[in-house]
């Protein structure tokens, strides 16, 4: 599963350019990303909460190796510095080495889902005793 509409917007929101723009081999530079509180502030409007919400979708569906990397940019929201940005551009970078990967969801058809209406008529029994 790939979702190749949604890292467009990504990039777009990025200011990344795919044509002119190297690609990345690993989402993070460093262990961990600090919180720089004396560090440069990001001078220009950029989209930080917009891309940070894109990244979670996109590694809670199709891209779980980024996981960290977004966890860590997300701990970051409020203030924002210019190295976050950096790391949010790097993440960027290396989905654009890997936008053609994804997961890849195999139907088992063994499993089955299966739906108990009694606990429900349990549930609704007891709230209509307790409006009583």
């Amino acid at each position: 599963m790939i979702q190749p509409f949604l890292m467009e917007c990504m990039l777009q929101a990025a200011e990344i350019d795919a044509r002119m723009t190297n690609s990345c081999l690993t989402p993070v530079v460093g262990p961990l990303l600090p919180k720089d509180a004396n560090g440069l502030p990001c001078k220009d409007m950029w989209k930080y909460h917009t891309l940070t919400g894109m990244l979670g979708n996109l590694q809670g569906t199709s891209c779980p190796k980024i996981s960290m990397a977004v966890h860590q940019c997300a701990q970051f929201n409020n203030d924002p510095k210019l190295c976050h940005k950096h790391a949010m551009k790097q993440i960027c970078k290396y989905l654009l080495k890997t936008s053609d990967k994804g997961l890849i969801y195999v139907l088992d058809m063994s499993c089955s889902i299966e739906g108990h209406q009694m606990t429900l008529c349990i549930l609704n029994q007891s709230y209509q005793e307790l409006a009583l």
